[in-house]
């Protein structure tokens, strides 16, 4: 039995869940003055009084929360873009699968190790260099492996209709862009709208295709026996 529509029906929902995901952690950091501090942390350069720590706290708890969701859907969105890839390139879309899902992966584990460093904080347990070492080679690889597995997937997904030309874009030359936000503080809003652009985008290209599924599957049939 094709379970394909409903791998694309479900990644699609997991795109647009991962979308909606950070628009939280946007609304978050706006609405509370929410910062990231987990960099500054490790490197030592501040130590958070106990007030501030008991409020930066139940924020951050917020933002694991809503980080855990955008994970979760990133991964099911990488099945249903694996998917849709096989049609195409069966091989590149194993190796697309095996480097999306290890991305996201490895966005748990900073998760857990940024959970970590806040639990130190209440217990005044102060990191060791070697944590930032760990915590600054799992951040890399968590997001040069999903960058990784865009690019492919753009390559595995081009064709003539404007949908996979619009994904192909975002996940091929604008990838860029978010690797230069990646390494460039000033600039990091830019690799966080390639995310939220390339989710978008996933989830209504995987609902558009899940919808065409049997008639395109039946034309890709008859092409293969014509």
């Amino acid at each position: 039995m094709d379970n394909t529509h409903l791998i694309l029906r479900m990644g699609s929902i997991g795109a647009m869940v991962a979308a909606l995901a950070l628009i939280g952690i946007v609304l978050l950091a706006g609405l509370f003055d929410f910062v990231y501090l987990s960099e500054e942390i490790l490197a030592k350069k501040i130590e958070l009084p106990l007030v501030d720590l008991s409020r930066y706290t139940v924020i951050f708890q917020v933002y694991m929360v809503t980080d855990t969701v955008f994970v979760i859907g990133e991964m099911i969105a990488w099945m249903g873009i694996v998917a849709l890839v096989q049609t195409r390139a069966h091989s590149l879309g194993r190796v697309v699968l095996v480097l999306g899902l290890l991305g996201a992966s490895l966005d748990f584990v900073q998760n857990a190790i940024d959970w970590s460093l806040i639990r130190g904080q209440h217990l005044s347990v102060l990191p060791q260099p070697s944590w930032f070492v760990v915590w600054m080679i799992v951040s890399q690889f968590s997001y040069l492996l999903t960058y990784t597995a865009a690019v492919l997937a753009a390559l595995g997904l081009w064709s003539k209709q404007p949908l996979d030309r619009v994904l192909g874009v975002i996940g091929g030359p604008l990838t860029v862009l978010a690797v230069v936000g990646l390494y460039v503080p000033d600039w990091y809003a830019l690799a966080f709208l390639w995310f939220f652009a390339f989710f978008l985008c996933t989830g209504i290209l995987l609902w558009r295709r899940a919808a065409e599924w049997p008639a395109s599957e039946r034309h890709r049939q008859e092409a293969s026996h014509g």
